[in-house]
């Protein structure tokens, strides 16, 4: 399942860290997406993601197999035509810790982005 998302001020996926940066700066035919497991793992996306991770990767094929057996959510940005131009994978879960039982987590999977945009964007400093 896509959850389509513009980058409009009361969506909160879209005023959050780099999403929101990159998504005002780039302009309004982004768009922000959720994607729910299983259907993030569909051939489609799957060739996305090796396109994008060809430039860092020789071979992308364990990488990809062992982040989305582990994600179970992810968070992309498309341009107009709906081209994958970054993402990033999520595992959301619980951990059995002793002595305080059950305690919610967030594994955070692979994240990147096409080489050609990366070099567009250029993050704002936030040092103080």
């Amino acid at each position: 399942m896509r959850e389509d998302r513009n980058n409009s001020d009361s969506d909160p996926a879209a005023r959050s860290g780099f999403l929101a940066s990159f998504v005002s700066r780039k302009g309004n035919n982004l768009q922000v997406h959720c994607y729910h497991k299983p259907d993030f793992a569909s051939p489609a996306f799957i060739s996305e993601l090796r396109e994008i991770l060809r430039p860092f990767y020789e071979d992308t094929t364990a990488l990809i197999a062992r982040e989305l057996s582990h994600c179970n959510i992810g968070y992309g940005i498309t341009d107009e035509t709906g081209k994958l131009l970054s993402f990033a994978l999520f595992a959301y879960g619980d951990l059995d810790l002793e002595n305080e039982g059950s305690v919610p987590s967030l594994y955070v999977g692979l994240a990147a982005t096409r080489a050609a945009v990366a070099e567009d964007y250029s993050a704002p400093d936030v040092r103080g």
